[in-house]
């Protein structure tokens, strides 16, 4: 116990739980990657103006994405590209957005 009545204060720092000093318990934090076959090339719907940066949704997924270009809301897009849990992105060629 800290003192304060029953109350517990802890604070996340460097995957450590901390109480007043004293490390309770470490949190694994486990890095995530996205598999470049799973969304490079595909054909998605860019949910927000891209200029550059805005939302996409792909495969039933809204993603964080920049744009080579601007790319107004509804228009269909192509992943040419995944950078960390961000996508790049483009407008659809005529032939990608038929697979739409």
């Amino acid at each position: 116990m800290n003192g304060r009545e029953g109350l517990s204060v802890y604070t996340l720092f460097h995957g450590h739980v901390v109480d007043e000093g004293e490390v309770v318990a470490r949190a694994k934090i486990t890095p995530f990657a996205v598999p470049r076959g799973l969304v490079e090339g595909a054909v998605g719907v860019a949910r927000s103006r891209l200029a550059p940066a805005g939302t996409v949704l792909v495969r039933g997924e809204y993603w964080a994405a920049d744009g080579e270009e601007v790319v107004d809301a509804d228009e269909p897009i192509e992943v040419t590209a995944v950078e960390g849990l961000r996508l790049r992105v483009r407008r659809a060629r005529a032939r990608a957005a038929e697979r739409r």
